[in-house]
Parts: structure tokens; sequence; C-alpha cells
């Protein structure tokens, strides 16, 4: 018998964060409830598990009878969502199902059968500390250039490395590569951290509740689990045993071949080109001058576009093609209003893209041949 209160909108946050591991349809029914535990401290505990990755919040609540049940998570997230966030839910096992109670609305909810439910995997130990905010703007930036191809599983996860002050961060599908560094704290400043994360571990992780200003802890079961905790909120799922390609050597030295300009400009072209592209990747032509003219150039079957902008441009004129989704990608995660854009020593060769913090943000993307070009 388990019985106890809690705002509903306290319960709905913590249940939905839960959720995020609890598989919609499985062959094994108990991974689709959640485990919910009320102990005698008046903490509140709900944690899904999937064998892959385990997402557990915990909260302060009013404890009647501690107890342990598992509850339809799906049906859980709804109830505490429709009772509304300022109701008060009394949640009560004691009569075979789930009994949630707010005001004169009453909710009945089967029980799952909680021995059945696999061992939850361990926490593990802390392996560094970094801030919330910074951890979830560096996530951002760089998921974008993740693979989403199960057959490359190493371009599938962001690679982390720590060190003893920084913990960077690189995501590449092959055609874009971006890299993020952030401030952290090791556990062991002497030991270098490394390990390749699923991307989609790492996005659970930044979209915890909780503010920017929370700190984070990162901590490892060995080489195989990584787990991320703030606030209350814990996500701890399998890393990836693949090898990463060597990323730092790709990164280019910048050469003195760049242009500055403003990020909007760039991006207005590629918006006023794109209606006339037929190619399936949104190729685009980019080509500078000696008098600072950009212009950006979609050719279809029987369609062009050409949009001219001013930016400041340094060495000899340069005509490259780029995937313009990418090109976007660069500009938008760069995050500044004015970027820097890079050329290798040929056309052939990636370009690097940064903003205000070229140091700690870098954003490489690969160029699409062209017929004659260097």
């Amino acid at each position: 018998m388990t019985v106890f209160t809690v705002p509903a909108g306290e319960l709905h946050t913590a249940a939905e964060w839960a959720a995020r591991a609890t598989p919609t349809k499985s062959p094994v029914p108990v991974l689709m409830g959640l485990l919910v535990n009320a102990d005698s401290d008046h903490q509140l505990t709900l944690s899904g598990f999937d064998f892959e990755r385990r997402t557990t919040a915990t909260l302060e609540v009013t404890v009647t009878t501690p107890g342990r049940m598992l509850v339809p998570a799906r049906l859980l997230v709804d109830v505490a969502k429709v009772a509304g966030r300022l109701e008060t839910l009394r949640v009560d096992d004691s009569k075979g199902a789930v009994t949630v109670t707010a005001g004169r609305a009453r909710w009945t909810l089967p029980l799952l059968p909680h021995d059945e439910y696999p061992k939850l995997p361990d926490r593990g130990d802390e392996v560094g500390v970094v801030n919330t905010g910074d951890l979830r703007h560096a996530v951002r930036r760089v998921i974008r250039a993740a693979g989403n191809d199960p057959t490359t599983p190493m371009l599938t996860g962001i690679k982390l490395e720590g060190n003893a002050d920084t913990l960077t961060l690189v995501a590449t599908n092959r055609y874009q590569m971006a890299a993020a560094e952030i401030r952290w704290t090791p556990t062991d400043p002497a030991e270098p951290f490394s390990m390749l994360v699923p991307a989609e571990l790492l996005n659970v992780a930044a979209r915890a509740a909780g503010s920017d200003d929370d700190p984070m802890t990162l901590t490892a079961v060995g080489k195989g689990l990584l787990g991320f905790s703030a606030d209350g909120y814990l996500t701890t799922g399998r890393v990836l045993d693949v090898e990463y390609p060597k990323w730092r050597g790709l990164m280019p030295v910048p050469n003195g071949r760049q242009m500055k300009l403003d990020a909007a400009d760039l991006l207005r072209a590629i918006a006023q080109a794109s209606p006339t592209s037929t190619d399936k990747t949104g190729q685009l032509t980019l080509t500078t001058s000696e008098d600072g003219t950009v212009s950006v150039s979609v050719t279809g079957d029987d369609r062009s576009a050409v949009v001219d902008f001013g930016a400041e441009v340094e060495g000899e004129p340069i005509t490259i093609a780029f995937n313009s989704a990418y090109l976007k990608d660069a500009l938008e995660a760069a995050g500044s209003e004015r970027v820097t854009a890079h050329f290798g020593a040929t056309n052939r060769r990636p370009m690097l893209v940064v903003g205000d913090d070229p140091d700690t943000y870098r954003h490489l993307v690969m160029p699409v041949s062209l017929p004659g070009a260097a």
C-alpha cells in the first residue's frame, strides 16, 4: 500500500520527464510503466527504463504511507496534466488499483506488477561537474551536425572529451562538423575523460527541468554507462563503443582566405534563392569578388536565382558550392550577428564558420563539388 499527496503540476513535470525512457509499445509490458517510490523521508521518485536509458525524477511530497507501485506511464502523465497544475493530487493504491483524486475528480488506473520490473542501472561514480546552462547551449549547437543513420553508429553520437578544465562536445555527419567547448570541473583533473554519447541521450539530459544556473553532475558506470543529474532529475544511458574519427586534424587553420559578414544577410540570400532549386540537397553556389560583393546563386532545370550582398572579403575570389541546409546550420549555430567564414586552400576544402566565440565554437561545412572547381 502506498499513499501520498503532490501538486498536480509537479507530478506532471516529473512524470513527463521520467516517461522519456518508457517505450509506447514493448514486448515487455512492465517497461511501459513508471516505477513510483514514496519513502518515509517524503521523497517521491519516478523512474522509466527501456534497457538502454534510465530517467528518474525526484521531488518532495507528503507521504502518508511509504511504498512503491508501477503505473502506466502515459496514463499518469495525462491525468496529472488534465488535473490542473494547482490541484493537489492524492494517489492511493490500497484497493488493488491506483486511485488519483483531485477535488471532485477521481481517476482509477491499473497497477502493473512492480516485482517484475528490471533492476535500474546504478547512478555511477562522479566524473565531473558542468553548468547546466552551458551544457544545454553546447548541445543545441553541436547536435545539428550529428548523423542519424544507424548503419554508421559512430556518427549518431556526440563525442565528449574532458581535460583539466574544459569539456569539448563534437558531432559530425561527414558533411558538417561542430565543436563546442565549455568549462567543467573534473573529479580527477589528471585523468582524461572521453566517451561517445548517443545524441538522443545528451538531448534528453539537456531538456531536464531546472535552472540554467544549476550544476549538472556527470557520472559513469565503468566505460559503458554515462549519467547526467541536476536538480532532482537524472538520466543514465549506454554510450557507443565504437571508434570516433580523429576530428581535431580535420579542423582547418585559417589561412587568410575569408569573408566577414552579417549572418542575417547570408541567411536571407539562402531563403530568397532557394525557391528556384530543383536539387534535392538544396545546393547553392557562393561566389566572392574583389569589390566585396558576395553572390548566392541557385540554378534549376529552367530557372535560376542570384542574390547579392556586401561583405568584407580577404584573399582571392572564390566560387564554391554547399548544401544549403548545412550552411544554415553553421550560421544559426554560431549564434552571432557577425560571422567569419574561413575558406580552405582550395575550393575542395571545407569552410570553417565562427562567430563571436571562435575559441569555443567552430562549425565546419564540406563543399559540394563543382565542375572545373580547383
